[in-house]
């Protein structure tokens, strides 16, 4: 759903909470992770999880970023953040 009042405020608060939470989820599975396998010596791929989602984390607010600049009509931060995708992509296939 495409909303009327994409702000630059409203913008930069959901790149903030998205990676707030990206870290509080990513923490709270290794935490939950570790403790499990403290305590049972196995970790049902908890801790592989968490550490998933702390590197998609970031890449994940690289796409908001490209979407976000592209609605306030910022189309060199756009380009940029469309360059910064495309490496990334590139250092996962090489």
């Amino acid at each position: 759903m495409i909303h009327k009042n994409f702000d630059e405020k409203k913008f930069l608060s959901l790149i903030q909470k998205t990676l707030l939470y990206g870290v509080v989820l990513s923490v709270s599975l290794l935490c939950f992770g570790f403790l499990i396998y403290f305590i049972a010596d196995r970790s049902y791929n908890i801790i592989e999880t968490g550490i998933l989602i702390l590197i998609a984390t970031p890449i994940l607010r690289v796409f908001m970023l490209l979407y976000g600049f592209f609605r306030l009509k910022e189309y060199n931060f756009a380009m940029a953040s469309f360059i910064v995708i495309v490496l990334m992509l590139i250092s996962v296939l090489i």
